[in-house]
Formats: structure tokens, C-alpha cells, sequence
């Protein structure tokens, strides 16, 4: 399944997830899909002022896999992998922005 820590999945584009405070998102896990942290699919995500740690997904976007609106803003993504590519970030469809965000460590097979 997606997302091993957050997932949001809607048809409504005024769905909204926000993670702020310096929120820790460490160790998660996408056993079978994509977003081994977070995983958009649809709607708007918004990360702020947080760290997203040692995720893995068996797909795509070990950090983060988004099919809708995704916002980074002082954070940091780190030892994070994924089994076929984007060990960070996956953007398949959608948009993506990104502010003042440290990615280290992270891998695509």
C-alpha cells in the first residue's frame, strides 16, 4: 500500500494536509507502492519547519510520491530510498515547490 506514514487521497482539490512545527515523519515504510513517507494523490500537501527520516518505499519517492499539490519549505529530507527510482521525491502528476529544503543521503535503485 502507499504511503507508510501519511496519505492523502482525494478527488476534491481543497483537500489540505499540513505538518509544520518541526514535525519528524522517521522510519516509515511503503510496503507495496510508492511514498514511503507521504503520499498525495490528489489535494494539496504542505510541509513546513520538519524532517522526513529513514523512509523507504518499494517504489517510488522513498521521502515523499505526489499526484497532486506538493509544498517543502524549510525541511529536511534524509537516509530516505526507494526500490525503482527517486529516493526523495516523486512527482509523477501535479506540481511541486520547494523552499530552502536539504535532501542527503537519499537513493533511487
Amino acid at each position: 500500500q502507499a504511503g507508510g506514514g501519511v496519505m492523502l487521497m482525494s478527488k476534491m482539490l481543497l483537500s489540505h494536509l499540513e505538518v509544520r512545527s518541526e514535525s519528524a515523519i522517521i522510519n516509515c515504510r511503503s510496503i507495496d507502492g510508492d511514498g514511503g513517507g507521504v503520499f498525495v494523490e490528489g489535494g494539496l500537501v504542505e510541509v513546513y519547519d520538519s524532517n522526513v527520516t529513514g523512509c523507504h518505499a518499494e517504489r517510488y519517492g522513498g521521502g515523499f510520491a505526489s499526484y497532486g499539490m506538493l509544498t517543502i519549505v524549510r525541511s529536511r529530507l534524509s537516509d530516505c530510498m526507494a526500490g525503482t527510482a527517486a529516493g526523495a521525491l516523486d512527482v509523477a502528476d501535479g506540481a511541486l515547490r520547494l523552499g530552502r529544503v536539504d535532501i542527503s543521503n537519499c537513493a533511487g535503485a
